[in-house]
């Protein structure tokens, strides 16, 4: 037999279903504005770039503006509401808000491409077919104005939410700290910082991924977000990543998931060792090639030898599932001003998409790995550039460094990393995992400036 609710119960939810009926037609206009900014987006990127970074600005909102009022009831965070009424509207919410965010996250990649490369990607997609990862929960943020909305969905799909009451001001605040005292291998200041935000971003999801025994977690992060390493929050006692295998993409539905083919894990290993001014020179990237080539074989191309047609050439002669990359790499605030260095010319992301697509057996590559490259610390559009590249290129995976670091450090994180992605059953995201940890557990490689900037993009079986 059903629980009655006490008349002072009824009378809560009566309420709060009138108030949702009202927020209800809000949310019909907001969801038919976006069906129309969903429909004209060809056109708009098309256009100049300055139309581009109006829609950015005058757009934008829109979609941010659904997600709050969807949000934004006053239990959508309280799970102690007895009324199913009332959960079931919450939940349903949630999910819908989700769907927004992915929507707003395609059209801000779509924006900074100035093309319909994102469709092609997204179509791409879909018409593979999705591995089940029954041990990954995915964790997405939204950036609000007043607050940042986080959003849980466990490996069941079931979805749970709490919010962060820290203006959008307050947090790009908090998080541009984060990334400067991350850099700072000197000092062990970043830990208080990486603290605080475990404390505001994780900590209340930690019981729901506990309950659910969840193994990895993939971040779709917004805005700021995107500049700081997840890996390096720190509950007290340790990083995340000692607790959790890590990835990250700029859209769950771009995602292809499917586990790596290791019967041929051959790599065609790219680098610069000279300067090439205003670039200095990397000392370290011969001996990270010889690394790489040690453990995965392959085709070794440096220097003089690491010109865009002959990275062209060697693909259209063999197929590759891994391309390493050591070169300088600048991540812009669009596509235009992103690029990759080789001896002899920069190559921007619609020539590596290029080149990539222009492999022998017509498959995308499993996994493009970019070292010594950087994002700029105060743009949140260049952190958006370096998965954009993995968009792009339509690579399954990327690993890619947020800041430039090439040391002697980066070279056993490397090897390590592809040491663990020739053991059979061991993801890409659990490969990085034990490399990181491995750095963690080394006394002169220990601080996060060495080891965090490594982010998995993508694909993480």
């Amino acid at each position: 037999m059903p629980q009655l609710l006490e008349p002072a119960q009824l009378e809560l939810v009566l309420a709060q279903v009138e108030v949702m009926a009202l927020e209800s037609v809000a949310s019909a206009v907001y969801e038919q504005a976006i069906g129309t900014l969903q429909s004209i987006c060809e056109d708009i990127v098309a256009a100049n770039q300055d139309l581009q970074f109006d829609f950015r600005d005058a757009v934008e909102p829109v979609y941010r503006e659904l997600i709050a009022l969807l949000l934004d009831s006053p239990d959508a965070s309280n799970t102690d509401v007895r009324s199913q009424v009332v959960n079931s509207t919450i939940r349903q919410n949630i999910s819908k808000a989700i769907d927004i965010s992915e929507l707003l996250k395609l059209a801000k990649l779509q924006n900074f491409f100035g093309d319909e490369c994102v469709q092609i990607a997204l179509d791409n997609a879909k018409s593979n077919a999705r591995e089940e990862d029954l041990s990954a929960a995915v964790v997405y943020s939204v950036i609000l104005g007043d607050r940042t909305e986080m959003v849980l969905q466990l490996p069941d799909k079931t979805l749970t939410h709490h919010r962060v009451k820290m203006s959008a001001e307050q947090l790009q605040h908090e998080i541009d700290s984060l990334r400067l005292l991350l850099e700072k291998r000197a000092t062990d200041e970043y830990l208080s910082q990486a603290e605080k935000i475990y404390d505001v971003l994780m900590r209340p999801l930690e019981a729901d991924l506990a309950a659910a025994n969840s193994k990895t977690l993939v971040f779709v992060n917004d805005g700021v977000l995107r500049k700081v390493p997840m890996t390096a929050l720190h509950d007290g006692k340790q990083f995340l990543i000692e607790k959790y295998a890590i990835a990250t993409t700029p859209s769950l539905s771009l995602t292809t998931r499917s586990s790596l083919e290791r019967t041929n894990l051959q790599a065609l290993i790219l680098g610069l060792t000279v300067e090439r001014p205003p670039f200095t020179a990397l000392l370290n990237v011969n001996d990270e090639a010889n690394g790489v080539q040690k453990i995965l074989k392959g085709i070794k191309l440096l220097d003089r030898d690491f010109t865009q047609k002959n990275l062209l050439s060697q693909l259209q002669k063999q197929s590759y599932p891994i391309v390493h990359m050591a070169t300088h790499g600048k991540f812009g605030a669009d596509a235009a001003s992103t690029f990759l260095l080789t001896y002899d010319s920069q190559l921007t992301i619609e020539q590596i998409d290029n080149i990539l697509r222009g492999s022998r057996s017509g498959q995308p590559v499993e996994l493009l790995t970019l070292s010594a490259c950087q994002t700029a610390a105060g743009d949140n559009r260049s952190a958006l550039g370096i998965a954009g590249v993995a968009v792009r290129a339509g690579v399954k995976s990327a690993l890619a460094s947020l800041w430039f670091i090439n040391d002697e450090s980066t070279v056993p994180l490397v090897e390590e990393f592809y040491t663990q992605l020739r053991q059979s059953k061991v993801t890409k995201a659990e490969a990085l995992r034990r490399a990181q940890i491995k750095m963690i557990k080394d006394r002169d490689n220990s601080h996060p400036a060495v080891w965090s900037p490594f982010i998995l993009i993508g694909n993480w079986l």
